[in-house]
């Protein structure tokens, strides 16, 4: 946003030159009307540019003293989409009994998985009969991350777990 010194209501080259850089950045120019009217010319050298124009409302209003008009800005909150948040799984170690841990594994039939015919069958019987049981022993709780802070989340899932 300011004064460029840049007719943008005319086709020169210096215009071409800074359409063609703005175009480049994804840049639109909000101003419609003239900035600079005096008796012998009106030009529209005072610009607005923004990569979001659905997020702005500019214009430029007559102040009554120079030549120049104001230009101003402002950014249309309503109409932001907020991003995504990140979902963390973290494993919770709070509960977790080690002896107990132990015993359930002793417990997983483990000749089960040698006698699978492929890496992929052996793969599916270990997911089976042990990964189950991990998550039994070692609670995962999920978080919401939001932008500015984090806070606790509990899915059903989550609770269904623990």
């Amino acid at each position: 946003m300011g004064d460029f010194n840049v007719d943008f209501s005319k086709t020169t080259s210096t215009t071409k030159n800074l359409q063609r850089i703005t175009k480049s950045f994804c840049l639109k120019q909000l101003i419609k009307g003239f900035t600079r009217v005096t008796q012998q010319t009106r030009t529209l050298i005072d610009l607005f540019f923004t990569s979001r124009p659905e997020l702005y409302f500019a214009r430029a209003i007559p102040v009554g003293f120079p030549d120049h008009s104001a230009i101003f800005g402002v950014r249309r909150l309503h109409r932001i989409k907020r991003p995504q948040p990140k979902i963390i799984e973290a494993r919770n170690y709070k509960h977790y009994d080690p002896a107990l841990f132990r015993e359930e594994l002793e417990h997983i039939p483990w000749q089960i998985i040698e006698l699978e015919e492929t890496t992929e069958g052996s793969w599916n019987a270990f997911n089976r009969w042990s990964v189950w049981r991990f998550r039994q022993h070692l609670f995962y709780s999920t978080e919401l991350n939001s932008t500015s802070e984090t806070k606790p989340y509990y899915s059903p899932a989550s609770l269904a777990r623990q």
